[in-house]
């Protein structure tokens, strides 16, 4: 079925490690020829290639964060691709240098670095934020700044900012940079949906559509029920060096060695 059209190609961003996890588990228990496109820096950057999804080396699919989708469904009149079903979620935390624990207010100091320039899940994570009460008015204001730009501001000296982040790129800022996480007893904030999204010409395919329904729900309990499973999967993830390189690049840690990351991410 998936063979005689060449598979599937979805286009994802290097930090969706769940949905990474489930594509590529296919692929190596099964053998079913779901391709990943790690290009991406951060969903919103799909939604142009979405809208032209119907050109050459376009995917098939992507894994959307609801704050894309949002999005696109404000920036098309008809969508070009079709929500299939919920993907594992992001989680979201607020780092800092670990200079600036000695402050009590810790989550009102400093200047807040995020995406934030359109709908982000950064976004939504700030604002659940605020409207739980953790944060009021930050001193110095919110700037908006990918991630790659936001770790480096983390790693200078005597910085005083608060960075919004996704997994894994907060737990970079931890290992790499010996931040601290500020929010670790927020209960109010949850994790934040994805959505895997489909071109119309796959949607009209219900047989495809079935296949993954069942193939992607399958491997998301296994992953969950069997962690010497998602073990194999996470190191076979892990040693694509394409895999890697992205990540790298988009994380803001291409000063660091790359094996260092493998090793980062792999924690």
């Amino acid at each position: 079925m998936l063979e005689e059209r060449g598979g599937l190609t979805i286009g994802v961003t290097p930090s969706q490690a769940g949905s990474i996890a489930i594509f590529r588990y296919l692929t190596l228990k099964y053998a079913l020829p779901l391709h990943v496109d790690y290009r991406f820096a951060h969903t919103s950057e799909m939604i142009s290639s979405a809208v032209g999804i119907a050109g050459e080396d376009q995917p098939d699919g992507f894994v959307f964060s609801i704050a894309s989708w949002a999005l696109l469904q404000a920036k098309t009149r008809r969508s070009p691709v079709v929500a299939l079903m919920i993907m594992p979620s992001a989680s979201h935390r607020v780092v800092a240098p670990s200079e600036t624990l000695m402050h009590a207010d810790l989550l009102l100091r400093g200047r807040y670095m995020l995406m934030s320039d359109f709908p982000t899940t950064p976004r939504f994570y700030f604002e659940d934020l605020q409207r739980s009460g953790r944060i009021s008015r930050p001193s110095m204001g919110v700037e908006h700044a990918d991630p790659n730009e936001t770790m480096r501001q983390l790693a200078e000296p005597g910085s005083d900012i608060r960075a919004v982040l996704w997994f894994p790129h907060d737990v970079f800022s931890v290992l790499l940079h010996g931040c601290a996480v500020l929010d670790s007893r927020n209960r109010t904030s949850l994790p934040i949906d994805n959505l895997l999204v489909i071109s119309d010409e796959v949607a009209r395919n219900t047989e495809i559509l079935k296949l993954l329904d069942i193939a992607i729900r399958d491997a998301w309990l296994t992953l969950m029920a069997k962690p010497h499973e998602l073990a194999r999967t996470v190191n076979f993830v892990l040693s694509e060096g394409r895999y890697i390189d992205y990540l790298a690049r988009f994380s803001g840690v291409l000063n660091s060695r790359n094996d260092g990351v493998a090793s980062a991410a792999r924690a």
